[in-house]
């Protein structure tokens, strides 16, 4: 009788912690993407928040992974990373990444872009993007948007 209570506990605690890991995570995800989909596949994305004692000092402390708010930190940053891949059959020219961010309520508040100058046809190519606690709306953005142009 205890061998099958131990041996339903431990069932109940590793099905417990195997379907605890099926929440979608901030650290690699795949946002909504917009703009020219049909030549550039964002592959992967991550966001993360960090933290300095002042926009100048070189060592950066990371909060954690998504958006944190409320930190002590009096340099608190998110930063947005990823990487697309051409899907195009050509080489694609001034590739325009644009990160959208939203409030709870799907409510447009910002966004902040970067260029690639140039990617070949199946290639990869990384981009990050930062958002300081300085720029508006930083304690109420909780989600982003990805958005492509391209010439």
């Amino acid at each position: 009788m205890n061998k099958q209570l131990v041996i339903v506990g431990i069932i109940a605690i590793l099905v417990t912690a195997g379907l605890s890991g099926c929440q979608e995570s901030q650290t690699d995800y795949k946002p909504p993407t917009s703009g020219d989909t049909d030549v550039v596949e964002l592959l992967n994305c991550t966001i993360e928040t960090y933290g300095a004692t002042s926009s100048f000092s070189s060592e950066r402390t990371k909060l954690g992974d998504g958006f944190i708010h409320n930190s002590t930190y009096n340099y608190t940053y998110y930063v947005i990373k990823g990487n697309i891949k051409n899907i195009a059959r050509y080489i694609l020219h001034r590739i325009e990444i644009t990160v959208n961010f939203y409030d709870k309520n799907n409510n447009y508040l910002a966004n902040k872009s970067v260029k690639i100058i140039e990617l070949r046809r199946t290639f990869t190519d990384d981009f990050e993007v930062s958002y300081v606690k300085e720029y508006p709306f930083f304690d109420n953005i909780t989600q982003v948007v990805i958005d492509f142009k391209t010439e």
